[in-house]
């Protein structure tokens, strides 16, 4: 049996290379380049004599993995982890059910939706500095009023971490409900009219058209949130700045914090981090990825 060219003209080969070429040298360009610098600190030390870095090896890794730092990378990877887990498994279905909602333009929909995008057309610093200012001064007020209680500042302490996880998880739910709806209103007319017909229910229409017909939108929006889960800070510093204590902080945070401050005995240790997470992420997405793509009603991608 004759196998089929996959190019049958040179013009589909040029075609096939210019296309590529692109997102090849964006990634060479955006990945390999500008964290070059990078994987190669992560093999080195600051010398405080020279006041240069000089080739250290895989200390830097075995310093990660040493009993003491471990358990902190670790509690530090668990807060970003636990996010990273609520997004995929409560966020997502929350905003697809209410995605739904508004695709099939029930009452109050277009409010809802409105509502729901309009805190990310102001900067997300700016509502995180309100949303504090409401936890450590509205809340009080309003439960002193309803329940006679009197409470403290929401945002110290172990309020700190949660503030900022739910800060987050409301925030990003807008963008997620926009850009779900906005997949939901491309599944054709027709395939709905004849659900209908058949007298489909809202609970079979949605589980067994809907969602087989945005699933590669559902994949992408997973394979996003697991992609940035160790870098995500939470918007801690937006809220909070330098102030949070260890027991507050996520990956994302500590990263972000420790890099900003160019300490350069610490920055090779940073580097060596970064590329243990970077694998640690990679296998993760492409497990995770593999298997949606297995399971996705419409096919592979």
């Amino acid at each position: 049996m004759k196998k089929s060219q996959v190019f049958r003209t040179r013009s589909d080969l040029i075609f096939y290379v210019v296309l590529m070429v692109l997102p090849c040298l964006q990634f060479a360009i955006f990945y390999f380049y500008v964290n070059f610098d990078s994987f190669a600190l992560a093999f080195k030390k600051w010398d405080a004599i020279k006041l240069q870095y000089t080739w250290d090896g895989l200390n830097n890794f075995k310093n990660i993995f040493s009993a003491e730092e471990f358990t902190k990378y670790l509690q530090l990877a668990g807060r970003s982890a636990l996010f990273g887990c609520v997004s995929v498994f409560v966020l997502t279905p929350l905003a697809l059910v209410f995605s739904f909602y508004i695709y099939k333009q029930k009452r109050l929909s277009r409010f809802f939706s409105t509502l729901l995008y309009l805190p990310n057309i102001i900067s997300g610093a700016v509502v995180s500095f309100i949303f504090v200012i409401f936890l450590d001064r509205g809340v009080p007020i309003i439960v002193e009023a309803l329940f006679k209680t009197e409470i403290g500042p929401i945002f110290k302490g172990d309020g700190v971490f949660w503030s900022a996880f739910f800060f987050s998880f409301w925030f990003s739910f807008g963008t997620n409900v926009l850009m779900y709806t906005g997949a939901m209103k491309k599944v054709p007319e027709s395939t709905t009219e004849a659900a209908k017909i058949d007298g489909v229910s809202s609970a079979q229409e949605f589980f067994m058209i809907v969602i087989p017909q945005i699933f590669p939108t559902i994949i992408t929006f997973v394979v996003i949130t697991l992609s940035a889960m160790f870098t995500h800070e939470m918007s801690l510093f937006s809220m909070a700045g330098f102030n949070v204590m260890p027991p507050q902080e996520n990956m994302g945070y500590y990263l972000y914090t420790r890099t900003y401050k160019q300490d350069e005995a610490l920055n090779p240790v940073l580097a060596a981090l970064g590329m243990v997470l970077t694998a640690v992420t990679s296998v993760l997405v492409f497990t995770v990825r593999g298997f949606l793509n297995k399971i996705n009603p419409m096919g592979d991608n």
